[in-house]
């Protein structure tokens, strides 16, 4: 069972942002947590950082500079471990300081462990649910044993989804729609900023859209309506 915890990191001094501030206040907001840890190295500042503060229970950890033997020089890697060991203790909710939360993730705390996929890349560790001590955590914290800073994004992303084919029985995978969506490179993004998507850009991606959707219909996937339709007119 997922308890009702949720978790930030802060590697280094950063200026901290409204987008920083409503991932906090959003995470407090719609999920009604327990409690929120704040995981720091440095404490940020500010006036997003001083309303954000409040609704926040501070735990200065230090910095991981190797894993394994393994040397880490990157804060996102130092980051990734951190929040694997935080959950294996406490369990709950990670989340990256850039998510906001649009629904409650209460439904799925009766699971062991959830991870969502990012289209193209495997399944992404800017959302994570775990109980403590989760089998699949522990199992991919692991293999931290072969970490090599210089791939970027293989035990973070990649590796947690050749593991999830292993051990299916482990986890459970939510679609690519659940976490991550839009991705960064979506015009729909425009739209959260007050700017609205060139007709170049509309022209193209209604044209990608169609023809993927006469793809599905020709029978080549399931649910054409739906996955076709959605990632043309979501917007």
């Amino acid at each position: 069972m997922i308890p009702s915890l949720i978790h930030f990191i802060n590697i280094g001094s950063r200026p901290f942002s409204f987008v920083h501030f409503l991932a906090v206040y959003s995470a407090w907001k719609v999920n009604k947590p327990a409690e929120i840890y704040f995981h720091y190295t440095e404490e940020p500042q500010g006036d997003w950082w001083d309303r954000a503060k409040v609704m926040c229970t501070m735990n200065k950890v230090k910095r991981v500079n190797e894993i394994f033997g393994n040397p880490i020089e990157n804060p996102a890697h130092m980051a990734d471990v951190i929040r694997l060991q935080m959950l294996d203790e406490l369990g709950g909710i990670y989340l990256d300081l850039d998510v906001v939360c649009l629904n409650s993730f209460a439904p799925l705390y009766q699971h062991s462990f959830v991870m969502g996929m990012e289209p193209g890349s495997g399944l992404c560790n800017a959302v994570l649910l775990s109980e403590p001590g989760s089998a699949f955590l522990r199992r991919w914290r692991e293999e931290y044993r072969t970490f090599d800073t210089r791939r970027w994004n293989y035990h973070s992303v990649i590796l947690p989804w050749k593991l999830a084919r292993l051990y299916p029985e482990e986890i459970h995978v939510m679609d690519k729609y659940s976490f991550f969506y839009p991705l960064p490179d979506d015009p729909v993004h425009r739209y959260l900023w007050g700017q609205r998507p060139s007709l170049v850009d509309l022209s193209e991606r209604l044209m990608k859209n169609l023809i993927r959707y006469g793809i599905y219909r020709l029978g080549r996937r399931n649910d054409p309506v739906k996955l076709a339709l959605y990632s043309t007119f979501h917007a």
